[in-house]
């Protein structure tokens, strides 16, 4: 089956209005359809997932029984970033997955965003807790530590287009990239944010990081859309960059910002494996979300609510069971360590649909202000053109 083909939009217009008018024609909404109706007209449906936690949400709902119980048959397959621009879309039911979903929206395939799954917690650490001129550093510029981050400084009265440089390194390079002064300050998720709670924001950290390494296959990729002149090309690994382990050598960081101590206290007598059950803050931000793709919105929209409420339950019972979610992934090879265990603990599993959407309309702003796309998009009409109402905003 041939892929999608773009709407004809002259040369001159922006790459983002691209964006928009190939959108034009996508359903604001999904109106709803009884489960056994969408499941007799589904055979089958398939969906791609990019990080091994995306996965696991999906192995949870399947070993769960989630996807049965909405009268759906179950396939999967990983994709990595680059995947995205070559898939044929219409093999796909839906996608779990961060930001670079909109590499198929660049592609002129329609998607509908329906729901976020798991929240990363900001962190932003630096040699000098007021550094000036700023010049921050991430892994991913159009990534969620970048857009909390941007977000963070906006609120400080800081100009983010003009006066902060960005940088962008590979995860394992951001510390020494603080550590010898090539950027001020550097912005990531935080690695272990249910340890957190009560440490105080001008904590010091020496050879911070040094413990531990990014969880197996999860080296990010840039997005398809990503360079201005505020912005630095990305940096490709090099035997010169001195190693976190080394960065104990070193002045110590400073937390400058850690979004979990901000984090309120979770009400006496509540006891459960996921620490951050009904916590809200203002710096978790959406990491991953369900993505509606073709096969769905041209087959049965109908059954894109039912995928969407399988993801949610499978998501909320990883956060919920996060030793049994762990022992689930080594049993399904999506990592080799046991250790996997902290890294669920780092994030908060509070799938949801309207906090999803406050997210969407938040990366989107931070896009436009730093111009990853262009300056003139028409922001509520980007976000209408790729979120899609699947399930009431209170599921």
């Amino acid at each position: 089956m041939s892929q999608p083909s773009p709407s004809p939009v002259p040369k001159r217009l922006p790459y983002a209005i691209l964006f928009v008018s190939l959108f034009l024609g996508l359903a604001g909404s999904i109106s709803g359809g009884s489960i056994s109706a969408a499941a007799e007209n589904l055979a089958a449906i398939k969906i791609g997932y990019l990080e091994p936690l995306d996965g696991l949400i999906i192995e949870a709902a399947e070993a769960e029984g989630y996807f049965q119980q909405e009268g759906l048959t179950l396939s999967k397959a990983p994709l990595t970033a680059g995947d995205l621009e070559i898939i044929n879309p219409l093999e796909f039911s839906a996608l779990v997955g961060n930001h670079r979903f909109l590499k198929l929206v660049g592609r002129g395939v329609k998607v509908g965003v329906t729901a976020g799954l798991y929240s990363g917690f900001l962190e932003i650490l630096g040699q000098n807790a007021n550094p000036g001129k700023i010049t921050l550093v991430t892994s991913d510029p159009g990534g969620g530590p970048a857009a909390a981050a941007a977000r963070y400084y906006q609120s400080k009265g800081v100009n983010i287009a003009t006066d902060i440089t960005w940088l962008t390194k590979d995860a394992e390079q951001l510390e020494g990239a603080v550590l010898t002064k090539e950027a001020t300050v550097l912005a990531r998720w935080e690695k272990r944010a249910a340890h957190h709670h009560g440490s105080s924001p001008a904590e010091t950290l020496s050879g911070v990081g040094s413990d531990q390494a990014e969880t197996e296959n999860e080296s990010r990729t840039e997005p398809a859309n990503h360079s201005h002149h505020h912005q630095a090309a990305p940096s490709s690994p090099s035997h010169h960059q001195p190693a976190a382990k080394s960065a104990a050598a070193f002045e110590p960081l400073t937390v400058i910002f850690r979004a979990s101590d901000h984090l309120p206290k979770a009400p006496a007598g509540v006891i459960g494996e996921n620490p951050h059950a009904g916590h809200t803050s203002n710096h978790h931000f959406y990491e991953s979300f369900v993505v509606i793709l073709p096969d769905t919105i041209n087959r049965d929209p109908a059954v894109a609510a039912s995928i969407t409420r399988a993801l949610i339950r499978g998501a909320k019972w990883v956060g919920e069971n996060q030793g049994a979610a762990a022992q689930l992934g080594l049993a399904k090879g999506l990592w080799s360590s046991s250790a996997a265990a902290e890294k669920l603990s780092a994030y908060m599993w509070m799938p949801r649909v309207s906090q999803a959407k406050e997210h969407l309309k938040i990366y989107i702003h931070q896009w436009r202000a730093r111009q990853l796309i262009a300056p003139d998009t028409d922001e509520s009409q980007f976000f209408n053109q790729i979120f899609w109402q699947a399930l009431p905003d209170l599921t």
